[in-house]
């Protein structure tokens, strides 16, 4: 019984100390004035109670928020019982301008508490509550007691702690809690007591359970986004902010009317004051006050007034006696009230069929609406891209309403054939401009130029009248603003389509097409956009899809971070994004792409299964922009669409060809049905015949120029000895260009049964059918004019540089009577992977495009020769070339390995001809010589393998005959040009069909080159060491053209490296080279240098090397240019101040995208050096958020790519730094980047040896990533000495910055502790820290690195012009020189003095 009694007491204090909801009853155990349950229901009628909204307002007050403010609140506006509205703000003391909030508490303003402070203890909130409250008190008029309200930093609470503390310093009331309705439709809660602790879920823990009596908790009623998908705790918290000002002005009002028209609970906008800020939300703010104050029983009133009345609650008609209520005194003379810009309000201010406003729902249903889908092109158009569009936009293709599909193409000039444009306009086209397609600079100026001209061109080159070209898009979306619009109306365009939207979440809607009447509505992605007014023109948004996993965004539908895999992808990708519009507010649904994305062909099948499916719906319209607009300023129902007159249909060209047919998949040639020999043979990797019967064909296609001393080489590695198993001459095929090219050697190799094919005339790469034309064509006559070759005998093309024309270079080609090309690649994965087989392009190009475009249609008989990959000697990475892998084999025994690995996998696997593509410079060293020839040696003593040529392998593959019958194959057979000899030649004759390269003196070298013996290269003596004083110098004897080498060296080097460091010129005269650099120069005080052995300095510096330390570096002893530098303050060559260059190099580390590409440029172009070339930057690109596209132009620009891996923090190991590097590698390599040099870790973190290693692995010239903030004017040093040997590798130092105060250092120049806020003070601050190099110091190379910030906001535009007032300040000096990291480095490997820069090669123009 005791127990129980006990038990009975515990439980009864327990329960008062958590006393549930269930437990409040209102008049009966909670009562008015003092108390008030939780609850969603009042117990006055609806009718009666006066619909309260209050707005609740967090963070500082400085004057720019109290401006608004006093706009949003000012006395003219008044409630319905004649009294100004007001509201609350729960102010921090950070920021605050104090005069500010005083006069906000007079105009009648209530003032809260609001500190920044996290609240963990009842002890920190009661001392931070009180001194705020005092400090307010000391600041302003306020007395401290007044301030009775309280909410929590970042909401976080500290439970029941919290409201004691507040209740022991004379507050009264909370507002930090939130309450979540759910479904949207539910009802607020109203303001309680917290008798009862409070009864909720708690949303935020902690939350108060002990009972409170008397104290108010204003609970933080939760709003739901605009797109009613997701809650809102505070109004500018969304997830998904609304995208413009109605939206915002919407998605206020539909949670104010989910209380006005239900319960009638206290509607709370919780909103932080900057918000306001941006004009579009405080337009929105004030057109929903505007609105609110139409409202008669509607009362804006600041939280303190709420709870007045919800303690003594009066009746709405009772309202005007309630003396809480009653107005405040008046706060004296306040300006008036002056209506902010006028917003577009459709059918107040914005009439059809010249205005349309922002809108995300159309006035019409859905049902009505047509569901307009164009697709928008940008870019030239030549031959390959004109048969992509007449394919998928064949005219055959029709609308619901008959008339044919439509597409809109904004031309740029450079590379478009406007013979196509003209035929594509023809076949109903629309054509718009996308500029000239050169260096672009978005300025109202440039935009007039290139929006004038890309017109003229195309009325100069085409029967396109000047009416009809209405359009116009921005080069890489980088916009001028009002300037734009401006330029385009001048210019007689009639819309733009440049600026874009974005959608979220991914199911939300998409923007309608808007006039610029009220300048742009939405949120500016990519600034600046219009503010001003632009009567009647349109623009037409540029709505961001979702990519295929619909977890990132992509603003063109070709520039998605995760690409599509399959065309079932490809097609799923495009359908899901069409129907987010089809099925939610039919806005029109662009396609913006740019032509080059359907060279990969899945994407060209997916897009034209997309049109396929969409032509089938009675209800979906392909149309132009054009035909979009037309419909926006007259919109008609569906139903009334056939009889739309702005929708006439194209006029039907009927004398155009029939478009060509979208070829069968590759997977539906089948060999021996629809495809067979000797014309066809389908894409395999399993021939037919069984691989035993298969002899293993290995061809060697050798690229460039033929000289006296590449013939040398291949003589040597295919000399008479070389013979395959059906006892003929090995053969190899010659992919020859004209410049440099010796004929008489061709005339040669052709009569010893080589196969002589054309690599194009001058090297220039064939991306056009014109270049083609010109490559392909005039490389054949050569052959054929200075050769005894016949026409039918050049069969064979390798397109220069590998970059190809698609279907428009196989069409030339076979014109030209070629036979074959091998110029696409086939990449192998995994290593083990098959090769591919070659086979005709009936069927087009299967495979991967690695280098786009590839062909897509069908080319019946021609053959393809796929260009398969090769895994370097580590079997870590990819090479398209034998002698273009990322890690290059080290010795003759890694050069056999690695070629007969490679080879192995053929021919223990499937077969298929196995290829060694190589570039015969490669042959310079020693070691890939001799390891070549190993590889050819083991060949030949294969029974079932053959060394033939590309065009004898075309001739098996035509007519396969079984390994055993080969002896009997006719085209293998050794021809009378080449009968079997079995000893070497002593002379060989030379041909005189090109007289002009005919000679004495070239006939007695070519007998020389031709005679000599590979055995010579393998002689141990072709490698020696000699002393000469104190200099180690390497004798070095070419093997083929005994030309000896003498190179300075900092150590021993060893026989596989010495070559690599020397380039031959004939084989007669050596030229020193540095590999890791990508300019050489010719500098004839450094090339002195470099032949001492010993100098009078040198000797008075150490007199001899016993007197070094082990590993101490010391200029011209251990350590000599261009290899070596020291770390140290010395002058490179110890050139005089005045005859040194002062090299700028500007650092730009970060993101690269579309956003920053215009203030890039407006940054940096246009700006000369005293070369009269344009100066330079170096870009340390974070991949993760950069574009790629944006890179590429900044790169094409000349600009200096580098890296920083894929993130913005720093690697933790070695492998995750060699991953990154990977990555970023390949992602910049398929984009055309291939001479990255340079690195920078993130964080500015010293390497460690680890990661030394990785950057020397991946061949990284530079590395910039130590910070030197106590050691000034150091000069960029290699890193051959130090704990970690790290030769070839330069550091480039990052020396600190001091800050326009002189008191803190700083790494960046935008990041300063003190920045500089004037366009003086920013100037001051670069010039001061300039002169530290160029006035008082030793002229080490001065570098500025910045993280963007000074582009990033016009906040920071007077930092900008202050940047931009420093560079031309030093770009007036004869000796300052604004270059690249790289271009440093250029310098540092061969310093030129001053004078000889202008005329020398360095730094030259691109």
């Amino acid at each position: 019984m005791l127990h129980w009694i006990l038990w009975t007491i515990i439980s009864c204090v327990l329960t008062r100390e958590t006393l549930g909801q269930n437990e409040c009853s209102q008049n009966t155990n909670c009562k008015l004035p003092n108390c008030f349950c939780a609850t969603s229901k009042h117990h006055l009628p609806v009718d009666q109670i006066p619909q309260i909204v209050y707005f609740a307002f967090d963070d500082e007050i400085d004057k720019t928020i109290g401006s608004h403010y006093e706009r949003l609140f000012h006395p003219s506006r008044k409630n319905p019982n004649g009294c100004p509205i007001t509201m609350s703000m729960f102010a921090t003391n950070k920021s605050t301008d104090y005069d500010a909030m005083d006069k906000l508490y007079s105009m009648g303003m209530e003032i809260g508490s609001h500190n920044t402070i996290h609240m963990t203890t009842k002890d920190i909130i009661s001392n931070e509550t009180r001194s705020q409250q005092n400090y307010i008190g000391q600041m302003t008029n306020i007395p401290p007691e007044s301030i009775i309200g309280f909410r929590s930093p970042f909401l976080a609470s500290a439970r029941d702690d919290q409201i004691e503390a507040l209740k022991g310093n004379g507050f009264k009331y909370d507002i930090s809690y939130t309450f979540t309705r759910r479904p949207e439709s539910s009802l607020n809660i109203w303001p309680f007591t917290l008798d009862y602790g409070w009864p909720y879920p708690c949303n935020i823990n902690p939350c108060p359970k002990q009972a409170h009596p008397g104290f108010w908790e204003v609970p933080i009623n939760s709003m739901w986004d605009y797109i009613h998908t997701d809650i809102c705790a505070y109004a500018d918290s969304c997830t998904y902010s609304p995208p413009s000002a109605n939206a915002m002005f919407k998605y206020l009002w539909s949670n104010f009317n989910n209380s006005y028209s239900q319960n009638k609970a206290p509607f709370g906008i919780h909103l932080h004051g900057r918000w306001l800020n941006d004009g579009l939300r405080l337009w929105a703010v004030d057109k929903f006050i505007r609105e609110l104050l139409k409202l008669p029983d509607v009362y804006i009133i600041s939280v303190k007034k709420m709870l007045q009345w919800m303690a003594y609650p009066a009746k709405l008609s009772e309202l005007q006696l309630f003396e809480p209520w009653t107005c405040a005194p008046d706060a004296g003379f306040m300006p008036p009230l002056n209506p902010l810009p006028a917003r577009c309000e459709q059918g107040v201010n914005c009439q059809l069929p010249n205005c349309v406003c922002d809108q995300l729902q159309h006035e019409m249903t859905t049902f009505e609406i047509p569901q307009m889908v164009y697709f928008a092109f940008d870019g030239p158009i030549d031959g390959t891209v004109g048969r992509y569009f007449k394919t998928l936009f064949d005219q055959s293709r029709r609308n619901p309403n008959e008339c044919p599909i439509r597409f809109s193409l904004f031309l740029s000039h450079e590379n478009t054939d406007y013979n196509q444009v003209q035929e594509l306009y023809d076949n109903g086209a629309e054509i718009g401009t996308n500029g000239l397609g050169k260096n672009y600079l978005a300025t109202k100026e440039s935009v007039l130029n290139e929006a004038m001209k890309m017109k003229q061109n195309i009325i100069l080159n085409t029967e396109i009248p000047d009416s009809d070209i209405k359009g116009f898009r921005s080069p890489y979306l980088s916009t001028a603003g009002d300037g734009q619009v401006e330029a385009l109306k001048k210019a007689g365009y009639n819309y733009d389509i440049s600026y874009t939207f974005t959608r979220r979440p991914y199911n939300s809607l998409n923007a309608w097409p808007v006039t610029l009447d009220y300048g742009w509505p939405y949120i500016c992605n990519i600034e600046p956009c219009p503010v001003k007014s632009h009567k009647g023109f349109w623009e037409v948004p540029v709505n961001s899809l979702y990519d295929w996993t619909n977890t990132d965004i992509c603003t063109y539908a070709d520039e998605c971070r995760n690409q599509p895999n399959t065309e079932d992808e490809t097609y799923q990708y495009l359908m899901d994004n069409f129907m987010n519009s089809y099925r939610g507010n039919k806005a029109p649904f662009g396609i913006h792409l740019h032509p080059r994305w359907f060279h990969i062909h899945r994407y060209l099948r997916g897009v034209n299964r997309f049109i396929k499916e969409l032509v089938k719906k009675k209800d979906v319209y392909i149309i132009s922009v054009s035909d979009v607009l037309e419909w926006m300023k007259d919109p008609v129902t569906l139903e009334k669409i056939n009889k739309f007159s702005n929708w006439k249909c194209p006029a039907i060209n009927k004398n155009a060809l029939p478009p060509p047919a979208l070829p069968d998949s590759v997977s539906e040639c089948k060999n021996d049905i629809n495809c067979r020999l000797p014309n066809c043979f389908c894409p395999t990797f399993d021939h037919p015949m069984a691989t035993s019967d298969i002899p293993q064909i290995v061809y060697f296609a050798f690229d460039d120029e033929v000289t006296l001393k590449y013939s040398g080489y291949y003589f040597n590695l295919f000399g008479p000895s070389m013979r395959n198993p059906n006892n003929c001459s090995m053969t190899f095929t010659l992919f020859t260009i004209n410049k440099g090219t010796d004929y008489s050697f061709i005339e040669y190799f052709y009569k010893k049964g080589n196969e002589i094919a054309s690599h194009g005339a001058n090297n220039i790469p064939t991306n056009s059918k014109i270049t083609v034309l010109s490559e392909a064509g005039s490389q054949k006559q050569n052959i054929l004019d200075n050769t005894n070759v016949t026409a039918g005998e050049v069969t064979g093309f390798r397109s220069p540089q590998l970059s190809t024309a698609g279907d428009d270079q196989l069409d030339v080609l076979e014109k030209l009577g070629y036979k074959y090309d091998a110029s696409y690649t086939f990449t192998r994965r995994p290593k083990h992977g098959k090769n591919a087989w070659p086979f005709t392009a009936d069927y087009g190009w299967p495979y991967d495009c690695n280098i786009p475009p590839c062909p897509f249609y069908s080319h019946k008989g021609f053959w393809m020769v796929p260009v398969n990959s090769m895994w370097d000697y580590k079997n870590e990475s990819i090479c398209t070339f034998a002698d273009e892998c990322k890690h290059q084999p080290l010795t003759e025994k890694d050069v056999f390995d690695y070629l007969w690995a490679n080879f192995q996998n053929s021919y223990k696997g499937n077969r298929a001809p196995f290829g060694i593509h190589l570039h015969p410079m490669w042959l310079n060293s020693i070691k890939n010589i001799i390891g070549l020839r190993r590889f050819i040696d083991k060949i030949s003593q294969l029974n079932d393998a053959y060394v033939v040529s590309i065009a004898k392998a075309i001739e098996w593959m035509k007519n396969p005959t079984k390994l055993q019958d080969i002896k009997s194959f006719r085209p293998w057979m050794c021809s009378d040009s080449n009968p079997i000899i079995n000893q070497k030649p002593t002379t060989v004759p030379v041909p005189t069909i090109n007289p002009i390269i005919q000679s004495n003196h070239v006939r007695s070298l070519l007998d020389q080159t031709l005679s000599s013996s590979i055995d010579q290269a393998n002689s141990q003596d072709q490698f020696q060491l000699k002393t000469v004083g104190n200099s180690m110098t390497s004798m070095v004897t070419d093997p083929t053209m005994g030309v000896p080498i003498r190179m300075p060296l900092s150590k021993t080097p060893d026989s596989e490296s010495v070559l690599s460091f020397a380039k031959f010129d004939r084989g007669v005269k050596p030229i020193v080279q540095n590999i890791a650099s990508t300019k050489h120069f010719k500098n004839p005080a450094v090339s002195e240098i470099f032949q001492l052995t010993n100098t009078k300095e040198q000797t008075s510096t150490l007199k001899n090397n016993s007197q070094l330390d082990i590993g101490q570096c010391v200029q011209g002893h251990s350590c000599s240019l261009p290899f070596c530098y020291c770390k140290g303050q010395n002058v490179p060559l110890k050139l005089p101040k005045l005859a040194t260059p002062q090299m700028v190099f500007l650092a730009f580390d970060g993101t690269l995208n579309h956003a920053d590409h215009g203030p890039y440029l407006n940054l940096l172009e246009n700006k000369k050096n005293p070369n009269n070339c344009s100066i330079s930057a170096t870009f340390f690109v974070n991949q993760k958020g950069s574009n790629v596209t944006a890179i590429k132009d900044m790169h094409d620009r000349g600009y200096e790519i580098a890296m920083r891996g894929n993130y913005v923090l720093r690697p933790s190991n070695a492998s995750m730094l060699e991953s990154e590097i990977a990555d970023q590698i390949a992602e910049l390599s398929s984009h055309g980047i291939n001479d990255v040099v340079g690195w920078k870790t993130v964080g500015y973190t010293k390497l460690t040896d680890d990661f030394k290693y990785v950057l020397k692995k991946y061949a990284f010239l530079y590395d910039s990533t130590n910070y030197f903030d106590n050691e000034n004017n150091l000069w960029p040093y290699t890193l051959d000495f130090g704990p970690t040997n790290s030769s070839l590798l330069w550091e480039i130092p990052n020396l600190a910055l001091t800050d326009y105060l002189g008191v803190y250092q700083c790494q960046y120049a935008d990041g300063c502790f003190n920045s500089p806020d004037t366009t003086n003070a920013t100037f001051t601050f670069l010039w001061n820290n300039f002169k530290k190099h160029y006035v008082n110091g030793n002229r080490a190379p001065f570098g500025i690195s910045m993280r963007k910030t000074w582009l990033s906001h016009p906040f920071y535009s007077k930092n900008l012009e202050g940047l931009k007032l420093f560079l031309k300040a030093i770009l007036s000096s004869h000796d300052v020189y604004i270059v690249s990291v790289k271009n440093v480095l250029e310098w540092m490997e061969n310093p030129l003095p001053l004078a000889d820069i202008p005329r020398s090669n360095l730094w030259t123009c691109t």
